[in-house]
């Protein structure tokens, strides 16, 4: 049984990712970082329409 099903409250859930091409110029590593890079973007940009800014 889920918690929130006991106290009926309301929340959101979302998700930020990345997509970069690996191409045969780059390697995997490079890769990954851009589209960690991508992510991040996303997800800043997210907060920020949001406006629930960048802190914790």
């Amino acid at each position: 049984m889920c918690a929130n099903a006991n106290l009926n409250t309301e929340y959101e859930v979302g998700a930020s990712v990345g997509i970069s091409e690996l191409t045969s110029y780059e390697d995997i590593m490079e890769c990954i970082n851009n589209a960690d890079k991508e992510m991040y973007k996303d997800k800043k940009n997210k907060k920020t329409r949001s406006g629930k800014g960048m802190g914790r």
